[in-house]
C-alpha cells in the first residue's frame, strides 16, 4: 500500500558519475594527432531522483534552505487573558507545504494562545521570546515545513521545505492592531529582508504568499 502523496519524501541516493563524452567536432586520423577529437565533457555527475508526485528525474539535490520568513514586528495583537474579544477574531499564521496546503481542517496557530501568551497589547514585551515560541508551534504542526529563529535577527522565523521540491504557503490574519493603535504584529518578508505582505502597507487584514524551493538542479559536467 503505498503512502498518501503528502507523506512521500524526495528520495535521492549518493550522486554517481557515468562516462558520455561529448566531442567539439569529428575525428581525422589524416592530421595525425591533430586530428584527434577535443572532448567538452567525458561524463554527467547525478543523482537519481524519486520526486513527490511519484517521478523521476536525472539532477541534483542541494541543501533545503530558508525561503521565507515571518517578522515579529509587534505585539499589537488581543490579549487573551484578559478576555476574548468578541468583535472579531484571533491574529492567526497559517503554515502548510507542498505536501499539506491541500488538506481540509488545517488549524492556524494564534497569537496569544499557540504562541506569545500573555504578550499582547502591553505596552513592552520580547519579540523575540515570541519569534522562539512560533518556531515551535509551527515545527509541532509536522507539515512538512522547519522554522527556526533568524540567527541575524532574532525577531524573525525562517521556513524552510522539508522536502527537496517543495514550497510553502504563509497565511496571516492581522485584525487587532488597528483596534489597539499599533501596527502589525507579523509581516512576511523575503530572505533579504524585504517585505512580501504586510497589512498595513497593503491595505487588507490578511494576506497570503506561497514560495517554491529551487534545491533541485540539473546534472554536473565533468
Amino acid at each position: 500500500m503505498s503512502l498518501p502523496q503528502y507523506q512521500r519524501r524526495v528520495a535521492a541516493p549518493a550522486p554517481f558519475t557515468m562516462l558520455a563524452p561529448q566531442s567539439e567536432r569529428a575525428s581525422d586520423p589524416s592530421r595525425g594527432e591533430n586530428g584527434n577529437p577535443v572532448f567538452t565533457r567525458l561524463g554527467v555527475t547525478a543523482q537519481s531522483i524519486s520526486l513527490q508526485n511519484g517521478k523521476g528525474l536525472l539532477g541534483s539535490v542541494g541543501a533545503n534552505t530558508p525561503l521565507i520568513a515571518i517578522k515579529m514586528n509587534s505585539l499589537g495583537f488581543a490579549n487573551v487573558e484578559e478576555g476574548s474579544p468578541a468583535s472579531y477574531p484571533l491574529d492567526e499564521i497559517s503554515v502548510s507545504s507542498a505536501e499539506t496546503h491541500r488538506l481540509e481542517g488545517r488549524a492556524g496557530l494564534q497569537a496569544g494562545v499557540d504562541f506569545g501568551f500573555g504578550m499582547g497589547n502591553v505596552v513592552s514585551g520580547d519579540l523575540e521570546d515570541m519569534a522562539v515560541e512560533l518556531a515551535a508551534a509551527i515545527n509541532a504542526l509536522r507539515v512538512g515545513v522547519y522554522a527556526e529563529v533568524d540567527v541575524a535577527d532574532a525577531e524573525r522565523v525562517l521556513l524552510s521545505p522539508l522536502n527537496a521540491d517543495g514550497s510553502i504557503a504563509v497565511s496571516v490574519s492581522c485584525y487587532s492592531y488597528r483596534l489597539l493603535a499599533s501596527t502589525p504584529p507579523f509581516i512576511l518578508e523575503d530572505i533579504a529582508g524585504g517585505t512580501l505582505f504586510s497589512s498595513a502597507t497593503d491595505d487588507r487584514s490578511v494576506g497570503t504568499v506561497v514560495v517554491s524551493s529551487k534545491n533541485i538542479g540539473s546534472v554536473t559536467l565533468v
